[in-house]
């Protein structure tokens, strides 16, 4: 069934436990390249940026509004953008240490 606010009424069906298990990974993620874009200055490319506003925004509309981490599409969606981010992060990362 739908759940109103994903973050907070994850809770009451999965647990804390499993509330972290299911939405944590995605919020570390976003922490993560947020951390490092704000660290290295090759990392600040339009394509991260964009893409750390995105997980961002779609994080906050799943906390405020609800019923978006309960679609399996949309949580594919957040997983493969986040999995793409994590690579460009790395990647600029890598580069920057370079030079």
């Amino acid at each position: 069934f739908n759940l109103e606010r994903d973050f907070a009424s994850q809770i009451y069906s999965l647990g804390w436990i499993g509330m972290l298990l299911f939405i944590g990974p995605y919020v570390v993620i976003m922490l993560y390249a947020a951390f490092e874009w704000l660290r290295y200055k090759g990392v600040r490319t339009f394509l991260n940026s964009s893409m750390i506003a995105s997980v961002a925004c779609m994080l906050f509309a799943a906390f405020s509004s609800g019923n978006v981490m309960d679609f399996l599409t949309a949580s594919f969606i957040l997983a493969f953008v986040e999995g793409d981010l994590l690579v460009q992060v790395r990647k600029n990362k890598k580069v920057k240490e370079i030079n």
